[in-house]
């Protein structure tokens, strides 16, 4: 028998609605989440200008979305990106203003995505070298371990427990999905996402990455955390 997980939570967003979280299926949800990584991934300099601020977000959600529709389509990958979304958010039209597309229409108005992340099941991510060891059999471990990414919450809407509700939710999901070792990478030098996982989702640290493979690669140094579902 599974262990109990984190159980779904329906939050309120600073009196804007309920927040609900789901899978993104649709064309157009999958526009929007990509749009919310963008902006929320990119860093641009502040002597950029606002069109070339714009085009790089556009191009960069672009690609994302043309990646994550190519990894729901292929064959043997077990992939699905997870939306948190409302009728309502006050930055809204000062997002869609500035080209961030984080808008969905639907049939009574318009839903908004306020953060998403990706869960991939199997035994590693692709191209990834810190790599989880439950369930240490291989073919299990191809269908019972998953792995976390991509997290992330528009700046407007943090620290209202958005992410911990799109955690919450995907472990269920993958839970459904025969799923019973969740994996998520984190910098080790970012307290308040360890603190998310560990405190609010329930995670551990399981390893950490060797410094000299993190000065190869130019790259902070990471941990890999694990969460029994």
């Amino acid at each position: 028998m599974g262990r109990a997980i984190c159980s779904l939570r329906v939050v309120s967003v600073a009196k804007q609605g309920d927040l609900s979280v789901r899978k993104a299926t649709t064309s157009s949800e999958l526009r929007a989440a990509s749009y919310v990584r963008a902006y929320s991934f990119g860093t641009y300099p502040s002597d950029r200008s606002e069109y070339a601020r714009r085009s790089h977000i556009q191009l960069t959600a672009d690609g994302a979305w043309e990646q994550m529709e190519s990894q729901l389509e292929k064959e043997g990958l077990v992939f699905f990106p997870m939306i948190a979304v409302n009728e309502t958010f006050n930055d809204a039209e000062n997002l869609i203003a500035q080209g961030v597309h984080v808008n969905i229409p639907t049939e009574s108005g318009m839903e908004y995505v306020l953060g998403t992340l990706d869960v991939t099941v199997g035994v590693k991510l692709p191209a990834e070298e810190l790599v989880g060891t439950h369930p240490n059999e291989s073919v299990m471990a191809a269908r019972e371990r998953a792995y976390l990414s991509n997290i992330c919450v528009l700046s407007s809407a943090r620290r209202q427990g958005i992410a911990q509700s799109l955690i919450e939710s995907a472990c269920l999901e993958a839970y459904d999905l025969g799923v019973r070792h969740m994996y998520v990478h984190v910098v080790d030098e970012n307290s308040a996402a360890i603190r998310l996982y560990e405190d609010k989702c329930g995670f551990k640290i399981e390893k950490a990455e060797h410094a000299a493979m993190a000065r190869a690669l130019n790259r902070p140094r990471r941990l890999i955390l694990h969460k029994m579902l």
